[in-house]
């Protein structure tokens, strides 16, 4: 049964070293919660361990991150010609 909420997430993986902020996620765990169909996503920040972190778990989860970018400019840029399913921001960058 796939977790319901982050809750959830943190609460099947306490205790196993697998934290990253707000980011938990395990890769066994998260291959048990692949979707069918895979998302074009756009992820944007400016820390490029949380890019780098991100991009890898979605990619794992089995989606195809399209573009990560550092700041704003280059997510709307971005944005306009991959035309993303979603899109993952931090809301405090330049």
């Amino acid at each position: 049964m796939p977790p319901k909420s982050c809750e959830d997430i943190r609460d099947a993986l306490k205790g196993t070293g697998y934290c990253i902020g707000n980011y938990v996620l395990i890769r066994n765990y998260a291959r048990q919660y692949i979707m069918s169909e895979p998302l074009r996503i756009v992820i944007a920040d400016d820390d490029s361990a949380t890019l780098k972190y991100l991009q890898e778990i979605l990619t794992l989860l089995g989606h195809r991150v399209v573009a990560a970018v550092t700041d704003g400019q280059q997510l709307i840029d971005r944005c306009r010609t991959e035309q993303p399913d979603l899109v993952v921001t931090d809301i405090k960058m330049p």
